[in-house]
């Protein structure tokens, strides 16, 4: 495995490891905004936002990169003249 390969699988790893860490939190929070709104009687609001998810975008280049760099198989060679 390069060295390139190597640096976007610990990316994409702790890309991983930070979405769950936020999902937690995330929930931690809306607990908190829940309590909020009971005591002060504010109407409860859940807003979140979509971003592009770059650790399939990780992944989709490290399948890439491995493809390039696996040999072309016999049958699918061009034939050379005899």
């Amino acid at each position: 495995m390069s060295d390139l390969e190597g640096l976007l699988n610990e990316a994409r790893a702790e890309i991983l490891t930070l979405r769950r860490s936020n999902e937690i939190l995330r929930a931690k929070v809306e607990m908190i905004d829940l309590f909020a709104c009971v005591l002060h009687t504010e109407p409860a609001r859940r807003s979140e936002g979509m971003a592009p998810d770059v650790a399939w975008a990780l992944q989709k280049k490290i399948d890439e990169l491995a493809e390039k760099k696996q040999p072309m198989p016999q049958s699918t060679r061009p034939a050379e003249a005899a």
